[in-house]
């Protein structure tokens, strides 16, 4: 799963807890969550990732290239990529640990 996202971005600091959540819950499966910040303020985003003990893997991607590279338009915005395709865009903060969202990854893993 690839995330954008940034500090300032009150719907992606919301989900970030059950975005954290659902990486450790399906990681044993497989699943890698990848989370990009727009943030341009190294600091910023250093301390917002200490201060709310952020359990992703994250970067920090000012220019917002990658994002682009993707057609990312608004944070946040999340790719469920599988083989090197994606099969799912979700745009705008979710609970990660809903049953739907859930049901959906178990059963792309399913067909693996």
């Amino acid at each position: 799963m690839l995330n954008f996202w940034e500090t300032a971005c009150v719907p992606c600091v919301k989900e970030l807890p059950s975005l954290s959540d659902f990486g450790r819950a399906f990681r044993l499966q497989g699943v890698v969550v990848v989370a990009v910040s727009g943030d341009e303020d190294p600091q910023k985003y250093s301390r917002f990732l200490s201060d709310h003990h952020v359990a992703l893997e994250t970067y920090r991607d000012p220019s917002r290239r990658i994002g682009k590279s993707f057609g990312t338009y608004m944070f946040p915005e999340t790719y469920i990529i599988q083989h090197g395709r994606i099969v799912r865009k979700v745009v705008g903060g979710i609970d990660w640990m809903s049953d739907d969202m859930g049901s959906f990854v178990r059963t792309q893993l399913a067909h693996q």
